[in-house]
């Protein structure tokens, strides 16, 4: 409101949103800062992978293997060690399991998760000891290896250390 003496008053309405003070003269209004609460997202903390089987195998050549179950030789198993000749051998998946041999570092349930599979044999050549490879086996599960140790001449043995989550 503006006061103008014995000559009368005015009063006009602040702008929308602003607040005003009187100084000398007049008025002086300076927008309204409005404090819009923002919404702070809460990273969903992820469980920690489950195991369902993990343990070490000793599988002979030509012998197949399970990871889930974890138990080398029966029936319904995920992969085989296929021996061709005394040196074309292979790991080859089997009853609807498969293998990604990637990078052949340790990914993890995760890593492995996310690998591409194929059901498509690998030479046990490119599988040398430390390596690990990545497997979905016959019943849907993310499991992983690593090749321990493979013996010296023939027929060989292959040592594992298996990992198969939920």
């Amino acid at each position: 409101m503006c006061v103008y003496g014995p000559s009368g008053s005015v009063q006009r309405n602040a702008p929308a949103n602003h607040n005003c003070t009187a100084r000398t003269g007049g008025f002086e209004c300076t927008p309204r800062i409005r404090l819009t609460p923002i919404p702070i997202p809460i990273p969903s903390i992820p469980s920690p992978p489950q195991t369902h089987s993990t343990n070490s195998l000793e599988v002979p050549q030509t012998w197949s293997f399970d990871l889930d179950a974890g138990n080398v030789g029966a029936d319904g198993a995920d992969l085989w060690f296929r021996a061709e000749t005394n040196t074309a051998l292979f790991i080859e998946p089997r009853n609807g399991a498969q293998i990604a041999l990637g990078d052949r570092s340790n990914r993890g349930r995760d890593g492995c998760a996310a690998a591409s599979f194929s059901t498509t044999r690998v030479p046990l050549a490119s599988i040398p000891v430390g390596s690990y490879v990545c497997v979905r086996t016959n019943e849907g599960r993310i499991s992983q290896f690593r090749m321990n140790a493979i013996s010296a001449g023939s027929p060989k043995t292959l040592s594992i250390g298996y990992t198969t989550w939920r």
